[in-house]
């Protein structure tokens, strides 16, 4: 119990609302690794946004045989999917320039149930597989970022409604639960979304807290990746020649 107060202490400090953080190999080393490698990461990363790019390709591509593409847009389900895909390909980014160019430092530098199954859980899936393969931590307060999220999703829902806006079926809603023709019903709806929200988020910080634990268990002390920032991910041919001889 003393552990989770302590966890919690820490988490609730004001300078946990901004986006450092003290160990930039959390963000390209994965800690279920033993080495300083960028590689095992950056291959897992790497398909991870192959899969979420699929989805979304094959999505879109549907919607545009069927002459409705300009429908993929008005889905919150649609957005997320992008969401996802540029989250995985900012970490291929992350991990590629680490491999490429070395450690990062604190300083900063420069239609079909298959379809429907596919962006409905394999986002989830994927989402899953990049959180339990990094280091990088999960903040309580970084909590506003899925709210800002969903309140313009909300905040577009509403404007599109207003505009006379229909979904592929020329329904005047996107989805039936929010139907801005009876807002008392919506906005309920949209706060027991942002408190499921919150929920959720909560429950992200949970698996990140175990997935570290989990690690550091298994792996014992052997996981050493960590300790020094700024140590080199790889010999360059440089220092490989110089070692040899």
């Amino acid at each position: 119990m003393s552990a989770i107060k302590r966890y919690f202490r820490e988490e609730a400090k004001v300078q946990m609302l901004v986006l450092g953080h003290p160990k930039p190999s959390d963000f390209y080393l994965s800690v279920w690794q033993t080495t300083r490698s960028a590689v095992p990461l950056l291959i897992w990363r790497s398909f991870l946004f192959l899969v979420s790019l699929g989805v979304v390709l094959a999505s879109l591509i549907l919607y545009i045989l069927a002459s409705k593409a300009g429908y993929w847009f008005i889905y919150l389900t649609h957005w997320g999917l992008t969401i996802n895909t540029f989250a995985t390909g900012f970490a291929v980014a992350v991990s590629a320039r680490s491999y490429l160019y070395g450690p990062i430092v604190d300083e900063e530098e420069e239609l079909n149930h298959a379809l429907d199954v596919s962006v409905h859980g394999v986002n989830s899936l994927v989402m899953f597989g990049l959180l339990i393969s990094a280091s990088q931590p999960s903040r309580m307060w970084h909590i506003y970022q899925p709210l800002q999220f969903a309140i313009l999703y909300v905040i577009f829902s509403a404007i599109y409604y207003a505009a006379g806006g229909v979904d592929a079926s020329g329904n005047r809603w996107i989805y039936s639960v929010v139907d801005w023709s009876s807002p008392g019903m919506t906005i309920g709806v949209v706060a027991l979304t942002g408190l499921l929200l919150a929920v959720l988020h909560f429950v992200v910080m949970g698996l990140a807290v175990a997935r570290n634990a989990l690690a550091s268990k298994l792996f014992h002390d052997s996981v050493t990746v960590h300790g020094q920032e700024g140590v080199p991910l790889r010999r360059r041919p440089s220092q490989l020649h110089t070692s040899n001889a």
